[in-house]
Parts: C-alpha cells; sequence; structure tokens
C-alpha cells in the first residue's frame, strides 16, 4: 500500500492449491500498508481491487488459509489508503475467512473500505473476520449464497461455543 499514484488490481486468476506455499497462512490477495517508519512521506492512495477470480484450498489443518486480507491504515500521521473491493470471485475451500479485516503484522486497521458485490462460495470458520478492527467500511450486497461458516456461533472474542 505504500507509494503514490493509484492502483487497480483486475482480471486476475488466482488459484492456490494445498501445501503450494511453505508457509503457515497463504492468502489469495494480501493489501496490508508497510510499517509506519518505512515511508518516507506522508501519502493517501487508493486501490481497487475488481472482477478477480480467487481460489484458495486450505489443505492440512495447521494453514491458515484467507481469500483476501485487507488493511490500510497503518496509524502513523497521514498515512492511510482507501481500498475499494468490487465484483471478485471468491472460492475458498476450508479456509479460516474469505475476507480479513484489518492485519496483526504490520498493525493496521481497514479503515473507510469498500467490499460490495463480491460473490463468495466454499467455506471456512467464517465469511468475514476483523483482526484489529475495520472502521467506516461499507460492506454490503455481496452474494454468500453459496458460502458455508463452519463456526456457527462465536463468544465475544470469536471462540467457539458449538
Amino acid at each position: 500500500m505504500s507509494g503514490t499514484g493509484d492502483l487497480v488490481i483486475t482480471g486476475n486468476e488466482i488459484t492456490i492449491q494445498p501445501g503450494a506455499l511453505a508457509r503457515e497462512g497463504v492468502r489469495g490477495i494480501r493489501l496490508t500498508p508497510c510499517h509506519p517508519g518505512f515511508v518516507p512521506t506522508p501519502f493517501e492512495r487508493t486501490v481497487q481491487v475488481t472482477g478477480n477470480r480467487i481460489q484458495v484450498m486450505a489443505g492440512d489443518e495447521e494453514t491458515v488459509a484467507e481469500g483476501m486480507m485487507l488493511a490500510s491504515d497503518g496509524g502513523g500521521e497521514r498515512y492511510a489508503g482507501t481500498v475499494l473491493v468490487t465484483d471478485n470471485d471468491v472460492r475458498i475451500d476450508g479456509g479460516h475467512a474469505v475476507f480479513v479485516l484489518g492485519s496483526t503484522d504490520p498493525p493496521s486497521v481497514l479503515n473507510g473500505a469498500e467490499i460490495i458485490e463480491n460473490h463468495v462460495a466454499g467455506s471456512a470458520e467464517y465469511g468475514m473476520v476483523s483482526t484489529d478492527g475495520a472502521e467506516h467500511c461499507d460492506i454490503a450486497d455481496n452474494d454468500m449464497s453459496g458460502f458455508v461458516a463452519t463456526v456457527a456461533e462465536t463468544g465475544p472474542y470469536g471462540e467457539q461455543l458449538q
């Protein structure tokens, strides 16, 4: 997310097979800002993610699979970005979440984003989950009719209550 000028990510076909990446966490798209000290000048940037087809398959239980991790504000002075996520086809099989709002590394929140009119299919623990918060976001009109959340009910801190 650091830099100047707007960015459009569109028309990509992203498929992550089980075991394709030797990491504990796999994501179809990850947008997070740099640590605040890494950016020499203040900036504001718009990133639009539209018309992409993403399929993430978890594989083993230790892999944290997510369709998209989205964060825009790392908390530095005048350090912000806008994220627009529209018209994407996201399928996740046996993962953690389709959309993760915010990031723990680097610590950042999703601020002022629009996540609208995406098509979501498959199964994961959560459809959307927030790590460090989402502020002033418009999340609407996403078609999740082909999606099954495997955590039926959660408590105030996300623990499973089934």
